[in-house]
């Protein structure tokens, strides 16, 4: 389970148009402030390494909070045309975590 503060995180690509085959992966972009602090290849590093917790091919990309709050190219696409993942208040840790 992701254990830092997630602002937003939206399913995009095939997964999310309903195009996926059993070859497809499930891509992720996953904003939080915490990626404020490395750089978007670091940060999705971070991601790639927290997703093969999981029996599911992920790919999450990692966005700062602020990329979303003024989005641009990739990002504005993504909100355009992904879904968003509900994510929950984890009341004991005080921190937003996502489901999958």
């Amino acid at each position: 389970m992701w254990c830092f503060p997630i602002k937003k995180a939206i399913l995009f690509g095939s997964y999310a148009k309903g195009t996926f085959d059993k070859d497809s992966d499930m891509d992720l972009a996953i904003f939080s402030d915490y990626f404020e602090k490395m750089g978007r290849v670091e940060g999705t590093a971070f991601l790639l390494l927290t997703a093969m917790d999981y029996d599911v091919d992920l790919e999450p990309i990692a966005f700062t909070a602020k990329e979303y709050m003024e989005p641009t190219g990739l990002v504005q696409e993504i909100i355009d045309t992904g879904k968003d993942i509900p994510i929950t208040m984890d009341r004991v840790k005080g921190t937003i975590t996502s489901p999958l």
